[in-house]
Parts: structure tokens; sequence; C-alpha cells
């Protein structure tokens, strides 16, 4: 679901398939997505911004089960929209 909230942009014309970003978020009990942050840059800041958007749009997903993690990561590369 994320993911498809997800419209790339980067600073250059062409996609580097080697940048890739890794966005981290917390769960609450509900779905509500909190505290989105880079965990890991991708050297271009407008790619990673448009990553942290992807997350910030998403807003909710369906509620987690009681016994999984609260702490969520999502790898973002540029082959994930080819």
């Amino acid at each position: 679901k994320v993911k498809d909230n997800w419209f790339p942009k980067f600073q250059g014309q062409q996609p580097d398939p080697s940048r890739w970003a890794v966005v981290s978020f917390d769960l609450d009990d509900s779905g509500v997505i909190a505290s989105p942050g880079l965990e890991r840059r991708s050297g271009d800041r407008i790619y990673d911004s448009s990553c942290l958007r992807a997350v910030a749009r998403t807003r909710r997903v369906p509620p987690p089960p009681a016994d999984a993690p609260r702490r969520f990561h999502i790898r973002f590369s540029p082959e994930d929209k080819e």
C-alpha cells in the first residue's frame, strides 16, 4: 500500500538503480503510521523526500496482529517502479 503512494523523483534525469533508501516508521494498534524517518539515505535528497512522502501519504494500513512488531522498514529502489 505504501508503494502505491510513491511517485519517485530524482535530482538527475535518469534514475540510478544503485541508489536506494530505507524509511522506517511505527504503527499503532489501529494501523496509523507514526514517526517516519530515513534509516538509509540514497544520496539524492529529492529521491529521499519522495520516499518519505509515500509513507506520509499512506497514513494508515490495516491494523497489525496483536503480537506483530510495531516498527517497520521499507526499502525503496528505482527498480520498484519499473
